[in-house]
């Protein structure tokens, strides 16, 4: 995926998407099925909130869930060895 389809994933389901440096950032730190990841796991949260969720809290969920998820799969890895 490039830098427009996540933002247009993230305005197809939360709004105003994010300036491209934070695209920028999560695509250098996590895969792209994370970064996709964390983007739906924000639009559900959204949802479930009836659509209350700030544009900053947006931001810093998404990088909650992508840093988990990385994490996971740095662990799973290191067990795996």
């Amino acid at each position: 995926m490039t830098l427009a389809d996540y933002k247009t994933l993230w305005s197809s389901f939360l709004g105003t998407p994010p300036i491209d440096q934070q695209f920028n950032l999560w695509l250098a730190m996590h895969s792209e099925s994370t970064d996709r990841h964390g983007i739906l796991k924000t639009a559900e949260k959204n949802l479930a909130m009836h659509g209350t969720m700030t544009d900053d809290h947006k931001v810093r969920f998404a990088s909650k869930v992508m840093l988990s998820s990385t994490r996971q799969k740095v662990a799973g890895h290191a067990t795996e060895k």
